[in-house]
């Protein structure tokens, strides 16, 4: 029995997103993602403010280059950096210029960022022990203490 017009056109029709549908603005397609997993490598969207992109290079970070995607004159790929560094524009700055904000697809090693991701949770777990011990201000709160400073926390009797 053939299969309703519809079936058939419905496989070849490209995946529309409906309005009001939620999208993930910055994301990586499928293959790429599946392609830097076998590499052994990270992926982090990074925006470009504030020296960022220059601290995570010396971290070890790279650019994510695909020459394919470069902008030719009138030509719009996907891609809205003039090299082969693939971008997109996320949002503008505040104030009267509105200078476009550019955020890069970089990787790292798997291995860096398992590295990272440890000291990141043994600073974490310091401050989750220092607010069982009833210092708010975590870890570096002795510090602050020494010093003549610290916190105020009101002191409020129960009423029932």
């Amino acid at each position: 029995m053939a299969r309703p017009r519809a079936e058939q056109v419905a496989g070849q029709r490209r995946q529309r997103i409906k309005f009001g549908d939620p999208r993930l603005h910055m994301t990586i397609d499928p293959a790429t993602a599946e392609r830097f997993k076998r590499e052994g490598l990270v992926p982090r969207w990074v925006n470009d403010d504030k020296g960022r992109i220059e601290k995570l290079q010396m971290r070890g970070y790279e650019f994510v280059r695909d020459p394919s995607r470069e902008i030719q004159a009138g030509e719009d790929s996907g891609n809205t950096d003039m090299g082969s560094a693939v971008s997109k524009i996320v949002g503008r700055t505040e104030g009267l210029e509105g200078k476009p904000i550019r955020s890069y697809l970089m990787v790292q090693r798997k291995e860096d960022y398992e590295e990272d991701q440890g000291v990141k949770e043994e600073i974490n777990a310091k401050v989750d022990e220092a607010i069982r011990r009833g210092e708010p201000g975590g870890p570096n709160m002795s510090a602050v203490k020494e010093k003549g400073g610290g916190t105020y926390v009101k002191n409020i009797e129960y009423q029932p």
